[in-house]
């Protein structure tokens, strides 16, 4: 797909012009973007310049996806079969939309955890949720992620929260 006004644009793999620039004049261009908190942490950011003739790429960028929203996770050191409990900061979910956590470990992708919960819609802020680690969880990093779901998305992501879980 290429755009309809042939410029430099700021693209993500799930999103294509997501942003676009002025068409450059001097051969040097910028162009703001906002990334979607899709996945928050270590990320590569790329560019590109479609023209009418040809495409040109920019070499990709590490930068480090980050979100206002925070949680609280008491306790963060933690055995098999305990309960966390999880507690948003700042804005909470909105009417229509519902908080979710999970215990997710890298080992565990692309799946989206190894426990789950959910809040009730529209549980508004600060919203709090209690999460059991699931007695077949094996002892090692996890981490709690959550977010405010609204259907088949989402409509904001929380910084996750590193556990440690043993036997």
């Amino acid at each position: 797909m290429q755009s309809p006004n042939s410029g430099p644009q700021a693209t993500d793999p799930y999103f294509e012009f997501v942003t676009e620039s002025n068409k450059p004049t001097s051969g040097y261009w910028a162009t703001t973007a906002t990334v979607p908190a899709i996945v928050i942490g270590p990320a590569k950011l790329g560019a590109r310049c479609n023209g009418p003739l040809r495409q040109v790429n920019s070499p990709s960028v590490s930068v480090d996806v980050a979100t206002p929203f925070r949680l609280q996770v008491t306790p963060t050191t933690a055995r098999r079969g305990q309960s966390l409990t999880i507690t948003a900061f700042g804005p909470g979910c909105g009417d229509i939309d519902s908080p979710t956590a999970f215990l997710w470990s890298p080992a565990s992708a692309p799946t989206w955890g190894v426990a789950e919960v959910n809040g009730r819609t529209g549980a508004g802020s600060p919203w709090t949720l209690n999460l059991t680690i699931p007695e077949t969880a094996a002892p090692g990093q996890y981490y709690v992620v959550a977010r405010c779901e609204y259907s088949r998305s989402f409509t904001r992501t929380y910084q996750p929260v590193a556990v440690s879980v043993g036997t």
